[in-house]
């Protein structure tokens, strides 16, 4: 069992600010006669609160404006036989997490699923790495939409590279507002960059390919395999970038990655970040 209360307090696209008060519990089983991989079920609440909206903000955020409250009951299952979660070489990696929000009151009711897939090998020196991902959010009433808070983000060095960390998905006006519904997909293809720091020290070239919206998950998946083009379907189109840089191991499960990177499609209203972006995290796509 295991509990923990904090407080985040940040600035969020500089148009309003966010707090949130949580509070959870839980319990791990890992692998056994009975489970295979790990599966950690937890207990959520939080006191959100949105707050000192600018002028300019858009008509969604101004609507959340103000206290909500979340209830939720999360289950997580991870199988892994990577031979390192920093710098795998072979091996898979399976995640599935589910929440369901609601079932202790509070405005938020929602269910929201997201699944994770990876696979590594190597030949001589090259590693390649494949990810997927793919999530999906459910408000249980129309009338009440999931929030700012619960939706899906993307962009960023440690997601879609080659834009800005949460830029990408739906918008209003300037505010990047998140979505429903996401599909995630990356291709690596790393090397040491000494035979010695191998463990260290390694290139790298990647391709990212992403989408997030608010169209069912259905939908989003038929018009993408459909597609003959890569023409914008109701406002949205996949957003693919390139590039290539280094990546150092910070800790046993974290790297730092300085990268240059290339966006060479991008959804209507973005600005790319072209060049050169350096990211910090425990998991990259």
């Amino acid at each position: 069992m295991n509990a923990a209360v904090f407080k985040e307090n940040f600035l969020n696209h500089c148009k309003w600010r966010q707090e949130i008060q949580s509070f959870s519990t839980g319990f791990q089983i890992s692998n056994n006669r009975n489970f295979v991989g790990k599966h950690e079920f937890k207990y959520l609440a939080e006191m959100r609160r949105l707050f000192d909206v600018k002028s300019g903000a858009s008509h969604v955020i101004r609507d959340q404006a103000g206290k909500s409250f979340k209830s939720s009951l999360i289950h997580s299952w991870n199988w892994c036989t990577r031979d390192s979660p920093v710098f795998p070489t072979s091996g898979n990696l399976i995640k599935i997490s589910n929440e369901m929000a609601g079932l202790g009151g509070g405005e938020a009711k929602f269910f929201k699923s997201e699944l994770t897939l990876q696979n590594n090998f190597t030949k001589g020196i090259f590693t390649m790495t494949k990810t997927f991902k793919i999530g999906y959010a459910l408000a249980f009433d129309k009338s009440c939409p999931v929030s700012l808070f619960d939706r899906f983000q993307m962009g960023g060095p440690t997601s879609i590279r080659g834009f800005g960390v949460n830029s990408l998905g739906p918008r209003q006006f300037t505010d990047s507002l998140g979505g429903t519904c996401l599909i995630e997909s990356g291709w690596q293809c790393s090397f040491p960059l000494l035979k010695s720091a191998a463990n260290f020290a390694r290139a790298h070239l990647f391709l990212n390919a992403g989408l997030l919206s608010d169209q069912s998950l259905c939908s989003t998946i038929s018009k993408s395999i459909k597609k003959k083009s890569l023409l914008p379907w109701n406002g949205m189109n996949p957003n693919i970038s390139i590039g290539g840089g280094l990546m150092f191991k910070m800790a046993e499960s974290a790297r730092l990655e300085l990268n240059f990177s290339v966006p060479v499609l991008t959804q209507t209203g973005i600005i790319p970040n072209r060049g050169v972006q350096v990211g910090i995290g425990m998991e990259f796509l």
